[in-house]
């Protein structure tokens, strides 16, 4: 029995079925650890980004309501003084004038909005 003497005989049995248990529960063990630093990986890398997205989106959303507060305040304005001179008939001869603000305001909305789109 040559085959016997080239075995290490540590007096452990063979056959040990507590042995192999232990190296598949350690194999698993390993595995799902992965599966847990991977999923946890993903899941960090997401909650990254939906911050950035978040963040992004707060500080334009800030730029534009400043932007867009002043026009809509001076169109408040415009509008108002529009009424005020359509009823009160000796000043509307500044109907004219008011308009072209009017339109003015418009174009620079306009165009705050396409700079808006492209930041």
């Amino acid at each position: 029995m040559s085959w016997l003497k080239s075995v290490p005989h540590s007096g452990d049995d063979v056959f040990d079925e507590e042995a192999d248990e232990m190296l598949v529960s350690q194999r698993e063990w390993g595995s799902t650890m992965d599966k847990r630093v991977k999923d946890g990986y993903r899941d960090g890398v997401e909650a990254g980004r939906e911050a950035s997205l978040q963040l992004g989106f707060n500080q334009g959303y800030k730029e534009g309501v400043m932007q867009m507060l002043t026009v809509g305040q001076l169109k408040g304005v415009l509008s108002a003084l529009q009424t005020w001179c359509q009823i009160h008939e000796q000043y509307r001869e500044h109907l004219q004038k008011i308009q072209s603000l009017w339109d003015q305001s418009n174009v620079h909305m306009t165009s705050e909005v396409g700079i808006l789109r492209t930041t």
